[in-house]
């Protein structure tokens, strides 16, 4: 397993509908670990991103999901994504 090694401790942005929830999350874990967004491991190795997607987009209510990837602890909110040290 990889260790996150992020410059801060957290980081987040919103998300918005010109992109995917899981092209947010990405991009959001490659800015945390100062890496292009390429060389991140897939996130299907840790989530499933066709029911992250279609969960997001199909849900009105508030939530919060929680997983891990390459040793960054990442949080999905109904309007953004966060990520930390795990």
């Amino acid at each position: 397993m990889e260790i996150c090694m992020g410059e801060g401790t957290t980081s987040s942005r919103s998300i918005g509908p010109e992109r995917s929830v899981a092209t947010a999350i990405a991009l959001e874990l490659a800015a945390f670990r100062d890496e292009n967004p390429m060389d991140i491991a897939p996130l299907s190795e840790s989530i499933n991103t066709d029911a992250l997607n279609a969960f997001f987009w199909g849900s009105d209510a508030d939530f919060e999901l929680n997983f891990t990837h390459e040793g960054c602890a990442v949080t999905v909110s109904s309007t953004e994504v966060s990520v930390a040290r795990e």
